[in-house]
């Protein structure tokens, strides 16, 4: 799966020129990313590995459901 996300440079914090990668990784991994983010804004990032493992395993086994 290829995905394009966005960072912003670290040294440049006055003018956050955005950074785009553009990266190969694998289906779960992209969940994985999308839910981190997902996540932390919605309930800040101390709750945001529970919740996300769990999100993972359901959008996992839908996905492996939907392809069977």
């Amino acid at each position: 799966m290829r995905i394009k996300s966005t960072t912003f440079a670290i040294d440049d914090i006055e003018h956050l020129n955005p950074i785009i990668i553009e990266k190969e990784m694998s289906t779960r991994n992209a969940i994985r990313e999308f839910i981190q983010c997902q996540t932390s804004h919605i309930f800040g990032a101390q709750q945001n590995e529970d919740i996300q493992n769990t999100k993972i395993s359901m959008n996992i086994k839908m996905h492996e459901t939907k392809i069977m």
